[in-house]
């Protein structure tokens, strides 16, 4: 009867895929609620588009980043999906809720130590999880390694949460150390024990879209804040939709094909660029959403140099992924490199005047930049080599 429930993990080769390493039901779901614990730490930095705002924006995006890719990651290699791992895998889902709702705006507040405490029940988890394919003989030095060192920090997480407010943000950044060197330790044995390049490439182009709806869903939330409809409103509400949907194009633009050779440098670049690209992404969706909601007229203030920078961003990640995907000029990545860089430039005008311009015509200026930037740069749709 227990093995109807739980099967024994084993380790998913890509090779040995035949048809083909497809998202399971379960992480499409896992990415969705991942995806609106984003939108809802969200609202902190729509409450406070400001450099602090942003900044305490970043410290929950990276945690919740963290915290996909962790389970991204193993799944890619261990998932049986098997009823033991869909309850690990549930439990991590409710900690990601509980995350969200103790987002607080003051980082020394009760509620950030919740927001960590949650974290840290979730790297608790994998570990369990990591726990499970130990017995596997491929797989037991790394799976041994990522237990000891991910529980070694989801410690340091908890004991952040009890510590007086003077000595947590030390804890925070010696936690920080220990998951991204535990992360680079990691990599480095990738060659033995390969993920899966396609089935990633889904995962991460899947999330990556689900925070372009959120982007769409935060123009409507501009919408929905007005009580009256004026022209600029409107006229705000169809640019900014435009702008999203130029994003868009810009990484989707393409088909995606895929090359599964084992994991190389670039492979790992690739993967690491969607971090600023899906946090800019975010930035920018409350910038939009604010343009709307002040009527098209009303100058952002410190608002505007953060939209200009988020577009920034997303353009020069967007270059690096245009040197990592499959049929890029391998002999020529300074050069794709320095045509984004170039179009960046395009961004500095908006950002000198932008604490004055008005709103409207800020977004005017980023879509008739997004356009550019689709009819210039070569297609980044989500793929590797």
């Amino acid at each position: 009867m227990i093995e109807r429930w739980i099967e024994a993990p084993r380790l998913r080769r890509p090779e040995e895929e035949a048809a083909g390493r497809r998202a399971t039901w379960l992480e499409l779901f896992f990415d969705l609620v991942f995806a609106a614990a984003v939108a809802e730490v969200g609202s902190g930095l729509s409450a406070h588009y400001t450099l602090i705002g942003l900044a305490r924006f970043g410290f929950q995006f990276f945690l919740i980043w963290w915290a996909w890719t962790g389970h991204t990651f193993f799944s890619t290699r261990f998932d049986n999906d098997d009823s033991l791992h869909r309850v690990l895998t549930l439990g991590q889902v409710f900690l990601a809720a509980v995350m969200a709702v103790n987002a607080g705006e003051n980082m020394a507040s009760r509620e950030m130590a919740g927001f960590v405490a949650g974290y840290a029940g979730i790297r608790v988890l994998l570990a369990v999880q990591y726990g499970r394919v130990v017995a596997l003989a491929p797989t037991r030095g790394y799976a041994r390694r990522q237990r000891l060192w991910i529980s070694v920090a989801a410690g340091l997480w908890l004991v952040s949460a009890v510590v007086p407010e003077r000595w947590r943000l030390a804890v925070w950044g010696l936690a920080l150390v220990v998951e991204v060197a535990t992360s680079l330790a990691a990599g480095r044995l990738a060659p033995a024990l390969p993920p899966d390049p396609a089935h990633l490439v889904e995962r991460f182009g899947l999330f990556t879209l689900i925070l372009f709806g959120q982007a769409v869903i935060a123009v409507m939330t501009g919408m929905r804040q007005r009580d009256v409809w004026t022209t600029g409103a409107a006229t705000s509400a169809l640019l900014g939709l435009v702008l999203v949907f130029g994003l868009w194009w810009a990484y989707f633009g393409g088909p995606a094909t895929t090359d599964t050779k084992p994991v190389s440098p670039r492979f790992h670049l690739w993967a690491a660029t969607h971090f600023p690209l899906c946090f800019a992404i975010a930035v920018a969706a409350v910038g939009i959403e604010h343009i709307i909601v002040l009527d098209g007229s009303v100058p952002l203030g410190q608002g505007g140099p953060l939209l200009i920078g988020a577009m920034a961003l997303v353009v020069l990640a967007l270059g690096v992924l245009a040197i990592t995907t499959t049929g890029a000029p391998a002999d020529r990545p300074v050069r794709t490199l320095a045509i984004y860089a170039a179009l960046t430039l395009g961004l500095v005008p908006a950002a000198i005047v932008g604490p004055a311009l008005v709103p409207v015509w800020l977004l005017g200026w980023l879509v008739g930049f997004v356009i550019v930037l689709n009819v210039v740069t070569p297609v980044t749709a989500p793929s590797i080599s």
